[in-house]
């Protein structure tokens, strides 16, 4: 094994398938397209009689062929039995009737590209010249995407989302698989500023794109790992295909296992390859954002500062792979604002993020003067109470030991979700008023088992257990309101803390220091100590 990596110098001390996969879903936390609102031919005798009318004499200021945001259905080409090919060629001609589309959606193009010979694609081209978004969702094959965007014409795109096979085999086609030689056409490079490209993998990537695109700001890449799609070194060829990247996005569907020796990636070596990949060019990217998971971030070992950092994903591999190849998953990015999530589960207990928080405090406080950011941002999503207190004794002494922080925004959401197993059956939900105004019936000490008359008619869910968290939240939380805290937060430090669950997704304001005297911490605080005083 490779040793690790040495720490930052430390600086003087400061005080302070192959199937229709089903309707379209981005997979995108940030997704860079507006959510679909328009038409939706989804019932195949209903696509039918739509593109009917739209190619229906003199149909030209019809309502149908006016429509400007269009979805097509995996529906469609999934009927039995199956379309034949006089009907593709008449949806195939609606779309070309259209050209007032400046949104489509295919959801399964393959089925219908399938049908039609490709010389009698190429003879009668779809020109949209008003077209600006696409979502296209491939099936079967990327040749079809190849041949659908050579014979599509005059279309301004400047969004496009491509949905990769979940089951694909390259050796089956005949174009390149590289979503960026995919795109290298001389009318798409001009307008092209935001890409999606979902169930992405990185041996996809033949460096064969001759054509960056200059004017991509915001690139979102969703990748998936298995056995033998390991991760790969691709800073280099990202920086020569989109030299004016602003927002990056990198996810990865499913971590590497780390029992198994096959799908153990050459983490370092990939880690110094991006490190050179940037020494070597004369590009500099001016990022804005960059939302990855953590690995994936560390991996990147960007160069350059960047505003805003939001870390979407950490498991135990990626922790500790982290831990051991990596001196500072921030080397120069040094953001204003940063994000951490991190969601618990089985593998991955609360403990494995005090350990990222350990180490972001190690990192901090040999560089207090640039290191930490100005906002922190921390979203957590946890199945149990028991080791909560100490992740958040952590969080509290990162914060009050970094005094470059301005605001720390604190999201914890209870993972209550085994409590409620049939999705269809209505639920009522806890009030937040009853908890923030302490009821005294509702008291967690009482037998959720046997609940009293009053509170079973008032908690019909199933979910005590997000009763109680609703209810100890406030308890706990002003276990860290002490003399040093008070001291930060009169000065410039801004605190807030909010907390929901699955069956009351609805954030509620627990701790604030804009409004110290309302929040529920404080109002708990305020009793506690008007009952010490009390007389006997």
């Amino acid at each position: 094994m490779s040793s690790p990596v040495p720490g930052p110098a430390a600086e003087p001390p400061v005080p302070r398938t192959f199937k229709a996969e089903g309707p379209y879903e981005s997979q995108s936390s940030r997704y860079t397209v507006p959510p679909f609102k328009g038409t939706e031919l989804r019932d195949p005798e209903q696509a039918l009689a739509f593109a009917q009318r739209v190619l229906s004499g003199n149909a030209v200021d019809t309502p149908e062929t006016q429509t400007t945001d269009l979805l097509l259905g995996y529906e469609i080409t999934a009927r039995q039995p199956p379309l034949t090919i006089d009907e593709a060629r008449l949806l195939w001609n609606m779309l070309r009737r259209m050209s007032h589309l400046e949104h489509l959606v295919l959801e399964d193009p393959d089925g219908l590209l399938m049908l039609i010979p490709t010389p009698e694609l190429e003879a009668s081209p779809l020109v949209l010249p008003r077209l600006k978004l696409l979502r296209y969702c491939m099936m079967f094959s990327i040749d079809f995407c190849h041949t659908f965007l050579s014979v599509l014409q005059q279309a301004p795109l400047e969004s496009i989302t491509l949905r990769y096979p979940k089951e694909y085999d390259q050796e089956s086609d005949d174009e390149s698989s590289d979503p960026f030689a995919l795109l290298a056409r001389g009318w798409l490079a001009e307008k092209l500023l935001h890409l999606d490209v979902e169930n992405l993998r990185y041996e996809y990537f033949d460096y064969s794109a001759a054509m960056p695109l200059p004017h991509l700001a915001t690139l979102s890449l969703a990748f998936v790992l298995d056995d033998v799609s390991p991760r790969m070194p691709i800073l280099g060829y990202l920086l020569a295909i989109v030299p004016s990247l602003y927002d990056l996005v990198i996810l990865t569907s499913a971590a590497p296992d780390p029992l198994s020796p096959d799908q153990q990636p050459p983490i370092q070596a990939i880690w110094q390859a991006n490190a050179e990949a940037q020494t070597q060019t004369m590009t500099r990217w001016s990022l804005d954002r960059v939302q990855a998971g953590l690995l994936d971030l560390c991996l990147l070992g960007l160069q350059y500062p960047v505003r805003e950092v939001d870390v979407i994903q950490m498991d135990f591999f990626s922790i500790q792979s982290a831990g051991v190849y990596v001196p500072d998953p921030f080397p120069a990015t040094v953001p204003t604002v940063l994000g951490l999530e991190f969601k618990e589960t089985s593998t991955c207990p609360l403990g494995a993020f005090s350990t990222v928080l350990g180490r972001l405090r190690s990192f901090w406080s040999a560089r207090p003067h640039t290191a930490p950011p100005k906002v922190l941002n921390m979203r957590l999503s946890i199945r149990h109470l028991q080791e909560l207190q100490a992740l958040l004794s952590d969080a509290f002494a990162l914060v009050l030991d970094s005094p470059r922080i301005e605001a720390f925004d604190l999201d914890i959401r209870f993972h209550c979700k085994r409590n409620h197993p049939d999705p269809a059956r209505p639920q009522r939900r806890y009030s937040h008023q009853m908890v923030e105004e302490g009821d005294s019936s509702d008291t967690s000490e009482e037998d959720p088992e046997n609940p009293s008359p009053r509170r079973a008619r008032r908690t019909a869910s199933p979910c005590v257990e997000a009763h109680h968290f609703f209810k100890q939240m406030p308890a706990i939380l002003a276990g860290y309101w002490d003399a040093r805290f008070e001291e930060a937060t009169t000065g410039a430090l801004n605190v807030t803390v909010n907390i929901s669950s699955y069956c009351s997704p609805k954030p509620v304001c627990m701790m604030s220091t804009k409004n110290k005297k309302q929040s529920p911490v404080s109002i708990w605080i305020a009793a506690q100590r008007s009952e010490a005083y009390e007389p006997a």
